[in-house]
């Protein structure tokens, strides 16, 4: 199974809400999961906004 993770916006371009951009909160969560997701054998990538 292929899977693609969208972080969305590029750095300093995303909406902000409780002290957090977007992008970082985004690309946390894609850091995070793109691995596990990998250890069960899934195919993922991960695209990233240019800056």
């Amino acid at each position: 199974m292929n899977i693609a993770l969208d972080i969305g916006y590029a750095n300093n371009t995303g909406t902000r809400g409780n002290g957090r951009e977007e992008y970082a909160v985004a690309k946390t969560i894609a850091g995070h999961l793109a691995p596990m997701l990998r250890v069960h054998g899934r195919a993922v990538t991960v695209t990233d906004s240019p800056v």
